[in-house]
């Protein structure tokens, strides 16, 4: 997450939907209050949902009475992607991971959080071997991007982007919120994407993600044929 108390938003970071570009984006303007850190159980973790943040602030609010931390005051912003295209990424992320970790595992100096991760990365296509399976793993170890800004079925965020017009999509924000410093979006964390989704998916792990991600599929006017319409390097 982020939150400027100059220009009063928070964003809503879901993994795998461009957060690192809008970070790296943002960062050098000079207008982050709160840059949420990578450690889970930090106070503001860079994936909380929308829920977690809001305890956060309230707790704050109600022990200082200081109204930066008045929630009510900010405006709340997040990214969804379509959600075949997010899968594919993870996967292709983790495929990534597995690939460091096996270059640094023996590596006294490498940072400990990407051996930790690519450990695990390593263990799922070890474990799982064939895509099918490793798909199925990586869907059921992962929420879906609902539970980051809704709850049976209302939003609680004031805009829902959509990754697939990011650029677009920030340039109207910054107008909104009246951020006049000038940026360039960074395309940060592409893919160096060895396979295609169809050489991933089959029609069981195509279904699957369907059911998952079925509140943002229906909301968004999602689906998997968009995936083929543009390069979801990402």
């Amino acid at each position: 997450m982020i939150a400027s108390f100059k220009h009063k938003f928070i964003t809503i970071d879901i993994p795998k939907t461009g957060t690192r570009s809008i970070r790296e984006t943002l960062a050098p303007l000079k207008i982050i209050s709160i840059l949420g850190k990578p450690d889970p159980q930090s106070e503001f973790y860079q994936h909380d949902t929308l829920f977690r943040i809001k305890k956060q602030f309230d707790s704050k609010f109600d022990q200082s009475k200081d109204h930066v931390w008045d929630w009510t005051k900010y405006f709340k912003f997040t990214v969804v992607r379509n959600p075949w295209t997010r899968f594919f990424s993870k996967y292709n992320y983790l495929f990534e991971a597995k690939k460091w970790y096996l270059a640094n595992k023996s590596n006294p100096y490498a940072d400990e959080a990407k051996i930790r991760q690519g450990k695990l990365a390593f263990e799922i296509f070890e474990t799982c071997r064939h895509d099918n399976a490793i798909m199925k793993r990586i869907i059921n170890g992962n929420g879906n991007q609902e539970r980051f800004f809704a709850h049976k079925g209302n939003i609680y965020v004031d805009h829902v982007a959509r990754f697939e017009r990011l650029e677009e999509e920030l340039n109207n924000f910054f107008s909104l919120m009246g951020v006049t410093e000038k940026f360039e979006l960074k395309h940060s964390n592409k893919g160096n994407y060895s396979k295609t989704m169809q050489d991933v998916f089959d029609q069981e792990i195509v279904d699957l993600i369907a059911e998952k991600e079925k509140f943002v599929i229906d909301t968004m006017n999602y689906d998997y044929d968009n995936c083929f319409t543009y390069n979801p390097h990402d």
